[in-house]
């Protein structure tokens, strides 16, 4: 798990790729352990509690710096692994659905700014099909 500690801070990634990589100075990389699954943790550590818990413990103002002593107290709940993985599957499933929604979206704002085009062209036919 990734974790922004220098500059932008109190922001997490789960690592789901395979291949080497650096860190740096301001990126906290946190060991997991069997308790809690990587997903779970991301969104914990990216939910507005917890973030703004981050930013309660980063100090400085032009170097903005959340050290780790710090880090380790931030606080959420963990419940247990099976809990953590229902929860992961709900939230994949209602990310689908948004991605629907904002495709659609999409397309339905398309459809219309093509309707008023034809409309302001003077190109729209309103006759009655019989």
């Amino acid at each position: 798990m990734l974790l922004t500690k220098g500059g932008t801070t109190g922001f997490a990634k789960h690592v789901d790729f395979e291949w080497d990589f650096a860190i740096w100075v301001h990126l906290a990389c946190l060991r997991l352990n069997d308790r809690i699954h990587p997903e779970f943790l991301e969104a914990v550590l990216n939910s507005p509690n917890v973030y703004l818990q981050s930013q309660k413990y980063t100090r400085g103002i032009a170097n903005k710096d959340l050290g780790l002593t710090r880090v380790v107290k931030i606080e959420f709940a963990l419940p247990p692994l099976n809990l953590q993985e229902k929860y992961i599957s709900i939230n994949k499933a209602i990310s689908k659905q948004k991605s629907k929604l904002k495709s659609s979206t999409i397309e339905y704002e398309y459809l219309f700014n093509s309707l008023m085009q034809n409309a302001f062209n003077g190109k729209l036919n309103l006759t009655k099909a019989a």
